[in-house]
């Protein structure tokens, strides 16, 4: 005849202090540490009610794990971050950003740079830079949204423990244009 052994190779379980054990979870209380002075299905007949014709639970590493439950020295939560619930247009956060690259006119593959000399007298093009570079203002930004909505129904807020974060280019701003092109001497 074959029959379900099952082998736990680990087990480990936690509750809150007075927490009574998961009731989904087959276990019994005083589980052998080994299966020398009796085999495994006859201990499974005469100690519990478990099929021994097939297994999708563990409840030989449950008992081990609740006969012997972890207990974590811990004062909470650890300290982390999270984001303030400031929302835009659709209500959720969006983190913003934006960034200015530069790159000196001589780095530059123009005319009157590193690029082929094209053109002489009237036909010489200069290209004078500001500043003597040229700089790309972009933005963007990340929101959270989910691409399904929730089963239940119910709304949830955005954390960063969640993996449905999108990014998406934003455009730039008056004022942040502004900066980039003080920053680089521009209209003087």
């Amino acid at each position: 005849m074959c029959y379900y052994r099952e082998y736990p190779m680990g087990w480990g379980t936690i509750r809150t202090e007075g927490a009574p054990p998961a009731e989904d979870a087959p276990y019994v209380d005083d589980p052998p540490a080994n299966f020398a002075d009796e085999d495994f299905w006859r201990w499974v007949a005469s100690h519990t009610d478990w099929s021994l014709l097939g297994g999708s639970a563990n409840p030989l590493a449950n008992s081990y794990a609740q006969a012997d439950p972890m207990v974590w020295r811990t004062r909470g939560l650890p300290a982390y971050m999270e984001l303030a619930q400031a929302g835009q247009g659709d209500g959720g956060p969006a983190l913003r950003f934006a960034v200015r690259a530069r790159r000196a006119a001589s780095a530059l593959a123009t005319t009157d740079a590193r690029g082929p000399r094209i053109g002489t007298g009237r036909l010489a093009f200069a290209s004078p830079l500001p500043g003597g570079e040229m700089a790309a203002v972009a933005a963007a930004e990340t929101y959270y949204r989910r691409p399904d909505a929730r089963a239940d129904g119910r709304v949830e807020l955005p954390s960063l423990f969640m993996p449905y974060w999108q990014a998406r280019l934003s455009p730039v701003a008056p004022a942040e244009r502004g900066l980039a092109w003080a920053r680089q001497g521009a209209g003087q």
